[in-house]
């Protein structure tokens, strides 16, 4: 039974930490898939866009960074107290 539960949590963990990696990179082709429509959708969305900059490809991946080092210390904080 204890082993069954230790799978799960160790597949969990997995999952979430793959999800974890994936999402700033994510995050960053769709910005850069559609840096033409940000704009545009800036009025639709509103304070959701706000300060978001995307006309060069550095502004872009700033936010790509953001996220990554942000994402980053939060794993590195669960794995050195687990």
């Amino acid at each position: 039974m204890s082993d069954d539960i230790n799978k799960a949590n160790s597949i969990i963990n997995i999952v979430l930490l793959v999800l974890v990696i994936t999402f700033p990179p994510l995050c960053a082709i769709l910005v850069h898939r559609y840096r033409n429509k940000l704009p545009e959708m800036e009025e639709q969305i509103g304070s959701l866009y706000l300060e978001i900059r995307v006309e060069t490809r550095g502004q872009r991946l700033n936010s790509f960074a953001f996220a990554f080092r942000r994402l980053s210390f939060a794993v590195i904080t669960v794995f050195l107290f687990s």
